[in-house]
């Protein structure tokens, strides 16, 4: 598949309303996929990994409080 390119699918009548959310789910990940991040905290025991999203031209990031903890 080529990123963007339309996705066509055929789906009974009772599936569409699930398909639809599907790919709206589909294409806001696909938009959002270059913004998100992992993070690596800490050396040897204390390491850790988390993620986060970039919400701000600057590389302000967006993550959970326990990534940061």
């Amino acid at each position: 598949l080529t990123p963007g390119a339309p996705v066509i699918r055929f789906v009974s009548d009772a599936d569409a309303p699930l398909d639809a959310f599907s790919q709206t789910v589909v294409g806001v990940a696909e938009r959002l996929q270059p913004a998100v991040v992992q993070l690596r905290t800490g050396r040897g025991p204390r390491a850790g990994t988390g993620s986060g999203v970039l919400v701000a031209p600057d590389g302000f990031l967006l993550t959970n409080h326990h990534v940061v903890q």
